[in-house]
């Protein structure tokens, strides 16, 4: 059938959940992200809720990326912490990056 399920068994499949809990997301090509709740009720029924869920999502996305620019962060302190513990033991791999920046901008 090119592609596309049979309407019957797509019905027969959604029947067979409507006894279930689920909930899924869709992101909508306009860029709005839905989460679709399916609650079944105790007589039979049935409660679908529809939540536009886009701006959640925008932030938890503005968490990951400052999360991981502070795990960035905190590994130029680890190398930055190695490199003195370097220039400690005479090795001064550091000192020399620090020069150079600081001549850069000296300069300007």
């Amino acid at each position: 059938m090119d592609g596309e399920s049979d309407p019957e068994i797509e019905t027969a499949r959604l029947r067979s959940r409507l006894g279930e809990h689920y909930s899924f997301e869709r992101t909508r090509p306009d860029g709005t992200v839905m989460e679709i709740r399916n609650n079944p009720m105790p007589d039979g029924g049935v409660v679908v809720i529809y939540s536009d869920i886009a701006e959640r999502k925008r932030s938890e996305e503005e968490i990951r990326a400052a999360r991981d620019a502070a795990d960035g962060a905190g590994a130029t302190r680890q190398r930055f912490r190695a490199d003195a513990d370097c220039d400690r033991l005479g090795h001064m791999p550091g000192m020399d990056r620090l020069q150079t920046a600081w001549r850069a901008l000296s300069f300007r």
